[in-house]
């Protein structure tokens, strides 16, 4: 079982909402927030239960994080984990759903400390 008090998802789309309502059904209980452009989509997210609360700032969405899930395209991975490394706890979990892992290890690698 996932013990986390906040969890984060970057990307509160069909993978995201997906993500957050399974663990939900799993009986996880854990703040759930959104990050994403598009505010339209984040409310409607939380009319929905899919979240708790969601920010546009990703400073705002991860600050007491403990788990950061990644459910973006891949492309954005570099961009994303520069701003993480400037915000995320060097203790959170951060992992993704992307279908391909070396650009989301090259990115993780350059940007997030050891």
């Amino acid at each position: 079982m996932v013990v986390a008090d906040q969890i984060t998802i970057i990307g509160v789309g069909l993978i995201g909402g997906s993500f957050a309502l399974a663990l939900r059904a799993a009986g996880v209980d854990a703040q759930f927030v959104g990050f994403g452009r598009q505010e339209e989509s984040l409310n409607r997210a939380c009319e929905l239960g899919i979240i708790d609360r969601y920010s546009t700032s990703l400073k705002d969405a991860v600050a007491g994080s403990d788990v950061v899930f990644l459910a973006t395209p891949v492309g954005a991975n570099d961009a994303l984990f520069s701003e993480l490394a400037k915000t995320v706890s060097a203790k959170a979990i951060i992992t993704d759903a992307g279908s391909v892992k070396q650009s989301v290890i090259t990115a993780a690698r350059k940007h997030l400390p050891s």
